[in-house]
């Protein structure tokens, strides 16, 4: 029987600032923030409600459980975000054929026509920011973000079990 893999050496993070988490979240705000800002003042949309026109745009029609799951959005918040993107023409709710307990969301016209102008907006920062690396900089990027949620992941449903 063989002996498990050794784990790898890892420096110790002498404050917050070196932790991978707290570098993420430094990284994720100044990447996220000013696009928030953007579409707030050009489009009134807020950076949640943005996620989840997004995954109706992508994934929808939807329930609001899996919205929410979707957009990692407490599923209070997103009901009480999907009433307002009701309200204001951008989302239609039909009810669930399969469960008639639920409501199957999508995306309006309106809500189309606006998720392809944000994300005419939102593809531009991210050919922005992309631009700054290199090719095999942006690949490896890509590579250690999927594994930091895959890790994240595990982290996650470990938690999830010791909280049982």
């Amino acid at each position: 029987m063989s002996s498990p893999a050794p784990k790898k050496a890892v420096p110790e993070a002498p404050t917050i600032r070196e932790l991978v988490t707290y570098r993420l979240l430094k990284a994720t705000y100044y990447t996220t923030k000013p696009a928030y800002m953007l579409y707030s003042r050009k489009y009134k949309v807020t950076g949640v409600e943005w996620r989840l026109i997004g995954n109706l745009f992508t994934d929808g029609p939807l329930t609001l459980v899996k919205l929410a799951e979707e957009a990692d959005i407490q599923l209070a918040q997103a009901s009480r975000m999907i009433t307002a993107l009701i309200k204001r023409g951008l989302v239609l709710g039909v009810a669930n054929e399969n469960d008639g307990r639920s409501v199957k969301l999508s995306l309006t016209t309106e809500g189309k026509a606006l998720y392809r102008k944000i994300f005419a907006e939102a593809q531009s920062r991210h050919n922005r920011l992309l631009e700054g690396l290199n090719k095999t900089e942006q690949q490896y990027l890509y590579q250690a973000l999927d594994k930091l949620a895959d890790i994240g992941r595990e982290m996650l449903e470990e938690e999830r079990l010791a909280d049982k």
